[in-house]
């Protein structure tokens, strides 16, 4: 193509039809730019398309990790819910003495009570897309806005429940004090100091009922169903 273009240049000069070859070079630079033009946009729109497949499959990878949090959440939650209500069962019977935590219902309610429920988010798209500089390939604002808050939002969340921990902890550790032995047996009823330990059940109690109604919560859930929402795929 460039050796047929080249000739019809030659021939043009040797007429002297100067003007011909210049109109002729014109159009043929018109041409390369035409090209180049086309050349240029053909590889911007690879770009584009490259950049919405990956988009779309960071997408769908979030939309699974959050799928997976809230249903994670959601055990949390009915986890702390059945703690507390352990935690009312045993304040039901205050003042605690050596008589009534005989009875296996405070035994049962007492050893859940121990447990402390912990939220662990799944977190590797979410940091993924914010490390790697990939939150550019989001196009939508307000995913982007959630995307970029969901630490703060999880670090509130967590915070709450760490205090909540606090009192847990201690509460483990009055019941290693007093109960050496975790069948509540004989005769560690009698000396146990119940009374320390309705202190630190109440606090406890409130913390995790926090955990279950507080703003917090609150917001975590919602920032979790929000992003689901917006990663959703459109039905076709």
């Amino acid at each position: 193509m460039i050796k047929f273009f080249r000739r019809i240049r030659q021939k043009l000069l040797s007429e002297n039809r100067f003007s011909k070859y210049l109109v002729y070079a014109i159009g043929e630079i018109i041409l390369v730019m035409v090209g180049i033009l086309l050349a240029l946009q053909v590889n911007t729109w690879n770009a584009n398309r490259e950049d919405r497949e990956r988009e779309a499959l960071l997408i769908q990878q979030l939309h699974l990790e959050m799928q997976d949090n809230l249903e994670q959440f959601k055990t949390v939650q009915e986890n702390i819910s059945r703690l507390v209500n352990s935690g009312k069962e045993i304040v039901s019977v205050f003042p605690l003495n050596a008589k009534n935590v005989q009875e296996e219902p405070f035994q049962s309610n007492f050893l859940d009570f121990l447990y402390c429920p912990s939220f662990d988010p799944y977190q590797g798209t979410i940091k993924s897309i914010i490390s790697s500089g990939n939150l550019n390939l989001i196009q939508n604002d307000q995913l982007r806005k959630l995307i970029v808050t969901w630490e703060d939002v999880v670090r509130d969340y967590k915070e709450e429940e760490q205090i909540a921990w606090e009192y847990g902890y201690e509460i483990m550790d009055w019941s290693t004090e007093n109960f050496p032995n975790p069948n509540f047996v004989e005769p560690e009823w009698e000396n146990a100091n119940f009374r320390g330990l309705q202190s630190k059940m109440g606090e406890k109690i409130n913390r995790y009922e926090y955990c279950i109604v507080g703003e917090d919560v609150k917001n975590l859930e919602k920032h979790i169903q929000n992003i689901i929402a917006l990663t959703t795929p459109s039905k076709q």
